[in-house]
């Protein structure tokens, strides 16, 4: 393996060189490495193509030549490497221009000028022209004193946007095909030489994404007109970058506010929701099976970007489709194999409390995107072609599989149903979908089908400007997106409070907790309440302290709220025998809320009376169950189902406003 033999090259320089540092040893084992790798091996290089430098990096190891270069070598100036990495690019101008230093020491005593040249490793990437690398002529390095000799010169890469390939990578059906990058990336080396010394280089390295710059021209849309016999509204679409945008549309049925980041090096990542989206398509008999039936595409974006579907995210759809409270399929992305040894990432569907395990399509995700889409066929989850309308609960996880096992995020009660979009877009002849040429516009209509028979969770559209094109060879490819962009929010004007409320079940007991100073949103610019996230219990002390006006506490009485922003309510909740701590000393306050301990706050909150009934079915062995038979019989909540409770489900910010306003009334 690669391993020992490296380790074993660099004992040997560090036993010819023993004075240099571990950087140093390295960039000797970098700067005179071979380069004529091929693959194939062992029957390599007859009738084999040459190694990729994403394989190779600087080559393979050469004791010999590094020993006998010793006196020279080079590095990156801010980096303890010798490869001239440029990154991945969103490359949506006409001209990127990247730069980077190099240091070059001369460890002899004599001074050494040093003739510099570049060049691509594959011939194909260099007539393509897309990739300039430029670097001065030469480079004069002084000779050794006490210490090493120092120069330094810059190399820059420039970019030709107009010139890049389609990008046909994702982490789907190619998630495991290196043959894309054969094109998509560009790479070779930079090489330092004179008559008197060792030849030596440093690879280069640039991944480049053609990719268009997307904006609305307005994030609202005013229904004043009419397409297609429906009421709609219209907003433009200008694309200021070289690559087109393909756009794809879903109805915005979640959102949830940035969270902190893991830290550096912890192991500890946070796969970050920010919205979610649905469409519905309806499909003929024999795409999914011998009925006519309809897909189900299950849209997440997120705060950063997921470089493969892989690992370390996955999202899961717990979908409820019988109303009973409980999840009956769940719907997630994993890698084919189950063990990262396939590569390819695909939609799984299971039955929760059955036998039905599926899996009919890949991921659809770019590779380094923040957008994932789940597709599935209605037949999947339990459903039909004859459900169109079915009203559907979904609770969308992010889920960290890869690290620690751990749920990182989540929006809970989405509710909606298969053809149930409330707002539609429309651009052109295209329903869904559409494409903004590069530098141009395209004009995108909004339908708005009303509320009745809608999804009621539905606060707008979400547009994806990563969607899939087909070019002319033909071949599907992604068109890429600045991050920024790779998620557009249309919402229709409403005049409330908050933008992401219009058609929400819970809006109007929204807007009472705003108008009484209870909440201010999860978001200021824009202004958001995030109605389908969880309620920590932080939070939900803010929410009860000015729900009920408490008094100031005359004491700290936990530990781990210090620097919180709900300090303050949760020491007042404490002091008024509301909420007692998750221990004697710790109040966890970023810790989610169940609907149990909700029922016990406001019991202790409020002068309720005792019950007369026992109301629901699945509370019998809850800790909280007078307190959630008590606000039963208030009125105050009316239970998950008909008979059930689901005491152990997390409270929405939704279902927090609506439980004050029923309690403390108008």
């Amino acid at each position: 393996g690669a391993a020992p033999m490296v380790t074993g090259a660099a004992a040997l320089l560090v036993e010819a060189f023993s004075d240099r540092s571990p950087a140093e040893i390295k960039a000797l084992l970098m700067n005179y490495a071979e380069t004529e790798i091929y693959n194939g091996a062992p029957d390599a290089p007859i009738n084999s193509p040459l190694a990729a430098i994403q394989r190779i990096g600087a080559g393979e190891v050469r004791v010999d030549r590094s020993v006998n270069g010793g006196d020279l070598a080079a590095w990156v100036s801010d980096a303890p490497t010798s490869a001239l990495s440029f990154g991945f690019v969103d490359a949506f101008e006409a001209s990127t221009v990247l730069t980077q230093e190099v240091t070059v020491a001369n460890y002899g005593a004599t001074p050494q000028t040093l003739d510099i040249s570049s060049s691509f490793r594959f011939a194909t990437d260099e007539t393509n022209g897309a990739v300039d690398v430029s670097a001065p002529a030469s480079v004069l390095v002084p000779a050794a004193t006490t210490t090493p000799g120092m120069a330094t010169f810059d190399v820059t890469l420039t970019i030709d946007g107009d010139a890049l390939r389609d990008w046909t990578a994702n982490s789907g059906g190619n998630g495991a095909n290196p043959a894309p990058f054969n094109l998509l990336e560009y790479d070779g080396y930079l090489e330092l030489d004179n008559d008197a010394t060792e030849p030596f280089h440093l690879p280069w390295h640039v991944l480049p994404r053609l990719s268009g710059e997307t904006t609305a021209a307005d994030d609202t849309v005013e229904i004043t007109g009419e397409t297609v016999g429906v009421p709609s509204g219209e907003v433009a679409l200008n694309n200021a970058g070289v690559g087109p945008t393909a756009i794809e549309g879903y109805s915005l049925i979640g959102e949830s506010s940035q969270l902190p980041t893991g830290a550096e090096g912890a192991n500890l990542p946070t796969i970050d929701i920010r919205y979610a989206g649905v469409q519905t398509i309806p499909v003929p008999a024999g795409f999914c099976f011998d009925d006519p039936s309809f897909l189900l595409l299950l849209s997440v974006n997120t705060w950063e970007r997921q470089t493969h579907a892989n690992a370390p995210a996955a999202f899961e759809w717990d979908i409820d489709i019988d109303a009973d409270g409980e999840a009956d399929y769940a719907v997630f992305n994993f890698e084919l194999a189950g063990n990262l040894s396939d590569g390819r990432n695909v939609v799984f569907s299971e039955e929760i409390d059955g036998p039905n395990d599926n899996a009919f399509f890949f991921t659809d995700h770019a590779t380094n995107s923040a957008n994932t889409v789940l597709t599935i066929c209605a037949e999947q989850i339990g459903l039909t072609g004859d459900d169109f309308g079915t009203p559907l609960t979904a609770d969308l996880l992010a889920v960290d599989i890869y690290f620690m096992g751990r749920v990182t995020d989540q929006i809970l009660d989405m509710e909606f149903s298969p053809l149930g979009e409330r707002f539609f877009p429309v651009m052109g002849d295209s329903f869904g979908f559409g494409e903004v040429p590069a530098g141009g516009s395209a004009e995108l209509d909004v339908l708005d089908f009303g509320v009745e028979g809608t999804n009621p969770s539905e606060t707008g559209l979400l547009l994806f400007t990563d969607g899939t094109l087909v070019n002319s060879v033909p071949q599907l490819y992604k068109t890429g997106s600045p991050q920024e962009n790779e998620a557009l929010v249309l919402r229709v004007t409403s005049g409330l409070p908050f933008e992401d409320i219009f058609g929400h079940t819970f809006a109007d007991d929204i807007v009472w907790a705003f108008e009484n100073g209870i909440t201010g949103g999860c978001s200021t610019d824009p202004p958001l309440f995030c109605p389908n996230s969880p309620v920590t219990r932080g939070q939900m002390a803010s929410f009860l302290d000015r729900a009920l006006d408490l008094d100031d506490a005359t004491a700290d009485y936990f530990t781990d709220h210090n620097g919180s922003t709900h300090e303050d309510s949760i020491n007042r909740v404490r002091e008024a025998g509301i909420a007692f701590g998750c221990t004697a000393t710790t109040y966890c306050p970023t810790s989610t809320v169940t609907r149990g301990q909700m029922a016990a706050f406001l019991d202790r909150a409020l002068p309720l009376p005792e019950a007369t009934d026992d109301y629901f079915t699945d509370d019998e062995t809850s800790t909280f169950e007078d307190s959630i038979n008590r606000v039963r019989e208030a009125e105050i909540t009316f239970g998950c189902t008909a008979t059930k409770y689901c005491p152990t489900n997390p409270v929405t910010r939704g279902q927090m406003a609506a439980f004050l306003h029923r309690a403390l009334g108008d």
